[in-house]
């Protein structure tokens, strides 16, 4: 199986749907805080910052996002 389709497996598995899921072990990703570093590149790249809710996985990174961002509401921006 290759890597798309194994994180596609993953999704169905155990994760929800539209919902990304961890890269190492495919469990349930936290939203956390983005750095700094994490703000400046969402200015090329939308990226949003996860981690792992399993305590022996610890993965941490960012995931890119579409450019309307999870939150985008089109009502409220101006």
């Amino acid at each position: 199986m290759s890597g798309i389709e194994s994180q596609q497996a993953r999704l169905s598995e155990e994760g929800e749907p539209g919902k990304p899921s961890c890269p190492q072990c495919g469990g349930h990703l936290i939203r956390i805080a983005r750095r700094p570093l994490d703000r400046v590149l969402s200015r090329l790249v939308p990226v949003q910052r996860y981690r792992c809710e399993r305590f022996n996985c610890q993965w941490e990174g960012t995931i890119r996002v579409q450019s309307g961002g999870a939150n985008a509401n089109p009502d409220t921006r101006r």
